[in-house]
């Protein structure tokens, strides 16, 4: 089983080019966090952490009951 032997000249051709960074997606800093903690209510403050510390997408939220948040 080990002496099988890769062609890596005809692998190589199936791997794409490194274009760098793909998306320009980018994690929110302290100090965005803490503006739109200052200028929310408390419904949105509640989402805006729970979002910020379980790592949530926007979608994720209108699928939440609170049967997910009880153990």
């Amino acid at each position: 089983m080990n002496d099988v032997v890769l062609n890596w000249k005809k692998l190589k051709k199936f791997v794409g080019k490194a274009n760098g960074k793909r998306t320009l997606d980018r994690p929110y800093t302290h100090k965005e966090n803490k503006q739109l903690l200052d200028r929310a209510d408390p419904r949105m403050r509640v989402v805006i952490l729970l979002m910020v510390s379980g790592g949530l997408r926007i979608g994720a939220i209108p699928d939440l009951r609170v049967g997910d948040f009880i153990k």
